[in-house]
């Protein structure tokens, strides 16, 4: 088992090291772990250490849902698309940067986690912004994910001029998705 701990709760860049780990984990799966490292007992251990993943998925005891726990572990292959933004970077708090690192896995996979059902407690240090760091952090997060939406949405509307039959009512469920998770 691969495991990269730091111990300050308050780094600059709390997803590059959730990157960094996932892109050095020397196994084909990883769990991301977003706050303090968990006992895991020997049972769950076994659990994720065999787990054929197809889409990431949740480890949690409630079906996946968006938005999630704050720091509901996930577990995905380590050669997945999709990595976790470093782009909220002043003032960040731990809790702000995995609740977009989740949003961006949700955006992707159309809400269709995975789950593995279990308890873990995984604490995330709490801290709150200032009133000022705040109001620039949501002004930042409505601007990301406005620019991720318009995005995906861009792209299927591309792919849809170029398909047929089965493949476009995949294309229809990827629009209504986006029209209903999008702000």
């Amino acid at each position: 088992m691969h495991v990269l701990s730091t111990t300050n709760g308050q780094q600059v860049h709390p997803n590059a090291y959730i990157n960094l780990a996932r892109f050095f984990a020397p196994t084909n799966n990883v769990v991301l772990f977003p706050g303090r490292l968990p006992v895991v007992d020997r049972q769950l251990y076994q659990q994720l250490a065999n787990l054929a993943l197809d889409t990431p998925a949740v480890v949690s005891l409630t079906a996946p849902s968006f938005p999630a726990f704050p720091c509901v572990p996930i577990a995905m292959t380590k050669n997945y698309s999709v990595w976790c933004t470093e782009r909220h970077f002043l003032g960040s708090t731990r809790a702000n940067d995995w609740e977009q690192c989740v949003w961006q896995i949700w955006l992707y996979e159309l809400g269709l986690l995975g789950q593995v059902i279990s308890e873990v407690h995984n604490s995330i240090d709490q801290s709150k912004l200032p009133e000022y760091g705040l109001h620039f952090q949501k002004k930042l997060t409505k601007r990301h994910r406005m620019e991720a939406c318009d995005h995906a949405k861009r792209a299927i509307s591309h792919a849809a001029t170029q398909l047929s039959g089965k493949t476009m009512q995949m294309v229809r469920r990827k629009r209504e998705f986006y029209r209903q998770f999008c702000p």
